[in-house]
């Protein structure tokens, strides 16, 4: 079962990344190998990070579908059957979430 459409995956490898990313940086501004793991708010810094890049992709997609008067094409690249424009608000909100999430 394809779980994506389109240029989809992008979505997924963007947030992958963004959570990637801000861990090293993290671990390596503040000299602790265990800082991005006990502090709940890098999670959050990274998936705004994931939701910006992913509204920046978006737009740029948008911008090819007008470009090539094809204004409905934009809209077909989905991760999980949601359209690409809905998954910066869905990164935001996990990252909200995550702030009340238990640490462990």
């Amino acid at each position: 079962m394809v779980i994506w459409s389109g240029f989809g995956f992008v979505v997924a490898t963007i947030g992958f990344l963004a959570l990637v990313l801000t861990e090293k940086i993290s671990e390596t501004l503040f000299s602790d190998p265990q800082f991005y793991q006990s502090h709940r708010w890098m999670v959050l810094v990274a998936m705004i990070l994931a939701a910006g890049l992913t509204y920046a992709f978006h737009a740029l997609l948008e911008r090819k579908a007008r470009a090539t008067a094809q204004p409905d094409s934009a809209s077909r690249h989905t991760l999980f059957f949601v359209a690409i424009k809905w998954w910066p608000a869905i990164f935001a909100a996990f990252g909200v979430a995550m702030l009340f999430a238990p640490v462990r």
